[in-house]
């Protein structure tokens, strides 16, 4: 477990150093019992294996061995490496409104009776048929024939899709751009996608609006020419 949290990974050991490992720890006489073999067979505590640890250590660091070195405290456990899952949801998070969502969203609400009103801080942030509600009212006149709030589900348990299909047919027969929305993203309430289809049905609107200024400008500019004739 210890291995596993550390990072980078540890190596296992060469055969280099697993020679100089043994060679550190082997006993100059052999044959002669030593302190902590005695302390072994009595069993008595000893600290002679802290003291081999610490000659250990200093075979590979290069530094002298004292007597606070090896007394020093253990390290505490190392903490556990954070899972991938942690730092994905560290990384994802919801995005709060920019002032212009809010005015978009005061914009489609506009179009909206108040049981459809958009409220940023619930989920989902508009249904499909609120957005046919506001494709309708910009147009000025409902879809035909009329889709009945009947055609949209009552939430995601139900699978009605009559609603979502007459909204997009509406959306492609007015031209209203609307990149990589699919019904699902509609249907399951994404936010990104919702906005994406209220960004194309403001569009839309603006779009109308320069239209019909320029021919309400060039009925007034022919009028003179009108009655001359």
């Amino acid at each position: 477990m210890v291995a596993q949290a550390m990072n980078p990974a540890p190596r296992p050991p060469s055969p280099t150093a697993r020679e100089a490992t043994q060679k550190a720890l082997r006993r100059e006489n052999p044959n002669q019992l030593s302190s902590r073999d005695a302390h072994v067979l009595m069993g008595l505590p000893g600290s002679e294996n802290k003291d081999e640890h610490g000659r250990l250590n200093s075979f590979f660091s290069d530094q002298p061995v004292t007597s606070e070195t090896s007394k020093e405290s253990p390290k505490g456990p190392v903490p556990p490496r954070p899972s991938r899952e942690g730092r994905r949801s560290s990384i994802t998070h919801s995005i709060p409104p920019t002032p212009s969502d809010d005015t978009l969203f005061e914009w489609a609400s506009t179009h909206l009776p108040s049981s459809l009103q958009i409220n940023p801080n619930i989920e989902p942030l508009c249904s499909g048929l609120a957005l046919l509600r506001v494709a309708e009212s910009i147009k000025g006149r409902p879809a035909s024939p009329p889709v009945s709030d009947s055609a949209f589900p009552r939430d995601l348990n139900d699978d009605k899709l009559d609603g979502f299909f007459r909204l997009f047919d509406f959306l492609l027969d007015n031209d209203v751009k609307m990149g990589s929305v699919s019904i699902n993203d509609v249907r399951t309430g994404k936010r990104d996608k919702i906005i994406q289809l209220l960004k194309g049905l403001k569009g839309w609107e603006d779009k109308r609006r320069a239209i019909a200024q320029s021919i309400g400008k060039g009925s007034v500019q022919a009028g003179p020419f009108i009655a001359g004739v």
